[in-house]
């Protein structure tokens, strides 16, 4: 069965039916699709609830035409023969554009791929402090961030030095790496992953299914960048496609999948177990339940505090959340720095273009002897797109990990949704370290 006959099956009455199914999942990307599937596979009947509902073009006309645009102005295809000032213009004023209702989410370098995969701020509004503002980019579609346009699609192994870091900022992980390999590799093989194995300390080795070699112009690259700093050590990224898992859970015959439903609260047993979810049904305009003793959360981080925390207003939740405990506390962001510009291709073949062939540099805050910031460090990732003529597009990304502070929380805000769902306020502020991380990168 494909995934587009599941959905239209999923009925408000099949998803109410009492004892009717033995899981729910709530979010449809890369952990809930994956955890359908493996559920899916072992004969059980699963629910996946994903909040993803693109307003018809009578609805939203304005909206609707206008990401139409910017998605055609945007194609790595159409970037190839437009003129690159023409491009940039045009993308530039459509983004302007777009900030009628997705003020926040056309913040993202990758809104342009997909603007209707990304949620309607109006819609979907949250509170910040005053002067302490924070871009709270989230996607409500089948198959999550994963899927939109101009992801990295990178695939890398947490090191040791991850799960138990030296600098005591925060606890050791409560696994360790050998813990976590088969499951790294089950995940690996399932994505038939394309790269090297290169025995790095930062990155470990993962399952690699497409063993590839670095073309003469990452080469050249690797090369000059090893000239002008000795300690670094280029690899090549480690990717693949987005998992279209999904689609293999449907082919099972046993997933249903509601889209149009925001979560809400969780149902919970006297004895505090989980008996289901509530949620709004964008289509039927009504609140629903839907019921099963298991209950995985696989929304963004975000989304599944809000639900916690409103569970726990709601009086389902007795203990998760106490007023001076850690849920909502904690909240990391990554501390990112991107440059960008149009450059020779210096002899990359186009035939050979895949957007997650990238360049990846660990640990590269060691090749600096003045580096101030957090002892976790940073990597780089070089990307290339083709360009009109003989040029591309090059971009280098570079990613470090915030550390934990408490007073970084989520609390219930004052606002709702649209769908009568209480919001987000979102306290977030860089500190000390991470400010010196970025002048660092």
């Amino acid at each position: 069965m494909t995934l587009k006959r599941v959905i239209r099956q999923t009925t408000i009455e099949s998803v109410e039916g009492a004892g009717h199914f033995d899981a729910i999942v709530v979010g449809s990307g890369a952990s809930g699709g994956l955890a359908a599937y493996k559920m899916t596979k072992a004969g059980m009947r699963v629910l996946v609830l994903d909040a993803g509902l693109v307003p018809p073009l009578w609805q939203r006309p304005v909206s609707r035409t206008l990401n139409g645009l910017v998605k055609l102005v945007s194609n790595p295809i159409a970037l190839q023969y437009l003129p690159a000032r023409v491009t940039w213009k045009a993308r530039e004023w459509l983004k302007l554009a777009g900030r009628h209702r997705q003020a926040v989410q056309s913040t993202c370098y990758a809104w342009e791929g997909l603007p209707d995969g990304f949620v309607d701020d109006l819609d979907n509004p949250y509170e910040t402090p005053d002067e302490q503002s924070f871009n709270w980019i989230r996607t409500h579609n089948i198959g999550g961030r994963m899927v939109v346009p101009g992801h990295g699609r990178q695939y890398l192994r947490h090191s040791e030095s991850d799960f138990s870091p030296s600098d005591s900022a925060s606890p050791d992980w409560p696994v360790t790496l050998a813990e976590m390999a088969p499951w790294y590799e089950e995940v690996e093989r399932l994505l038939q992953l394309s790269g090297q194995a290169n025995g790095s300390e930062w990155v470990p080795d993962s399952l690699i299914s497409n063993d590839i070699s670095p073309g003469p112009a990452q080469r050249a690259i690797m090369h000059a960048i090893q000239e002008k700093w000795p300690e670094a050590r280029p690899m090549l990224g480690r990717f693949a496609d987005p998992l279209d898992s999904m689609a293999m859970a449907a082919e099972t015959g046993q997933l249903a999948c509601r889209t149009g439903a925001m979560a809400a609260r969780l149902l919970v047993s006297g004895g505090q177990r989980a008996q289901g979810v509530e949620f709004y049904d964008k289509r039927e305009r009504r609140r629903a339940k839907a019921h099963a003793p298991i209950v995985f959360l696989c929304a963004s981080s975000f989304e599944t505090t809000r639900l916690l925390l409103n569970s726990r207003q709601d009086g389902a939740l007795r203990q998760t959340g106490a007023p001076d405990g850690p849920l909502g506390r904690y909240i990391m962001d990554h501390v990112s720095v991107k440059a960008e510009g149009l450059m020779p291709d210096r002899g990359m073949a186009r035939a050979d273009f895949d957007i997650g062939n990238c360049i990846y540099l660990p640990r590269f805050d060691l090749c600096s002897a003045t580096a101030r910031g957090t002892k976790r460090g940073f990597g780089v990732r070089l990307y290339r797109v083709p360009g009109p003529g003989e040029r591309s597009y090059f971009t280098a990304v570079s990613d470090a990990e915030m550390l934990p502070n408490a007073d970084n929380r989520l609390t219930i805000g004052d606002q709702r949704d649209r769908w009568g769902i209480p919001t987000l306020r979102i306290d977030y502020r860089l500190g000390r370290d991470e400010q010196y991380q970025m002048r660092d990168q």
